[in-house]
């Protein structure tokens, strides 16, 4: 044998030769393989199978960072409102500050009128007797209207006034400045004997002490609510017309018929008259005349 050492090319052709053999040898393999029996072509594959089990097939997962995802957006600068200054004139705040003083002086003054009335309150040893008319035919309330005989009554009364259906409050103040020993009277005609029915039950309160009303006299008072004639009252002598379906009051009744004597007197006069009546007046005189003696 020679020992000699083969060149490159040689080599490489010893090492192709080698290659073709292989290669001839696996396809004598499978070519050999096809004329087994079917008990060994099961066992190769099931051999086949678990060499492909043992290769990981599953796809590489490809995960994003949620740090990859974000991205960069500039922030807007902030919005600033310029700073609303309200400057208010000289002559405006000269207007407000007059306009609080005004207030306060008011307010001064109420105080005052206050004061006023308490102090006055119950400091009058006179009787009070009040004449109060209903609603003129050419004027309404405390302008001067229709009823002449109210006014003639008042007039000869002495120390009594006339007072027009809508000066409720007036009335009051005056009446709290009697003592509570001097004698109240209170005659109204139409809307004036509504409203001394109500000053009757305005007196009925603990504001007013429960103030007595000695004598009321109403000529068919025109209004609502002025039928019941409140415990306050000693006696209330009541007339009323036939003549006129719509001014028509009607008899009034005692709340208290222990505390209240009410006399009705119905009479064949028209509303507007009632105050005029000799007899009327002959009566409201000699009720005055007795409560006074």
């Amino acid at each position: 044998m020679s020992s000699e050492i083969p060149s490159l090319k040689e080599a490489n052709a010893i090492i192709n030769n080698k290659k073709n053999y292989l290669r001839s040898d696996r396809r004598a393999g499978s070519f050999a393989d096809a004329f087994k029996k079917p008990d060994e072509k099961k066992a190769l594959v099931k051999s086949d199978l678990k060499s492909e089990k043992k290769l990981d097939l599953k796809p590489e997962k490809t995960s994003i960072e949620s740090s990859e995802l974000k991205t960069d957006t500039p922030s807007l600068p902030e919005a600033k409102l310029p700073d609303a200054k309200v400057e208010i004139s000289d002559e405006a705040k000269e207007v407000a500050e007059k306009a609080l003083q005004k207030k306060k002086e008011i307010e001064e003054i109420k105080k005052a009128k206050e004061i006023q009335k308490k102090s006055l309150k119950h400091t009058v040893s006179k009787p009070g007797v009040f004449f109060l008319g209903g609603a003129g035919i050419m004027s309404v309330g405390s302008v001067t209207g229709s009823y002449s005989g109210m006014k003639d009554m008042a007039d000869y009364v002495e120390g009594a006034r006339y007072y027009g259906w809508d000066q409720k409050s007036e009335i009051l103040e005056e009446i709290d400045k009697r003592k509570a020993d001097q004698p109240i009277v209170l005659v109204g005609h139409s809307l004036g004997g509504d409203t001394i029915v109500e000053i009757a039950n305005e007196l009925n309160t603990l504001d007013h002490g429960y103030r007595k009303v000695d004598l009321l006299f109403t000529i068919d008072s025109f209004g609502m609510n002025n039928d019941l004639i409140p415990a306050n009252v000693a006696k209330n002598i009541h007339y009323f017309s036939d003549k006129n379906l719509f001014l028509n009051d009607g008899p009034n009744w005692a709340k208290n018929e222990e505390k209240t004597t009410v006399e009705n007197n119905l009479l064949s006069v028209d509303h507007t008259d009632l105050d005029d009546n000799h007899d009327v007046q002959a009566h409201i005189l000699s009720e005055i005349e007795a409560i006074l003696a």
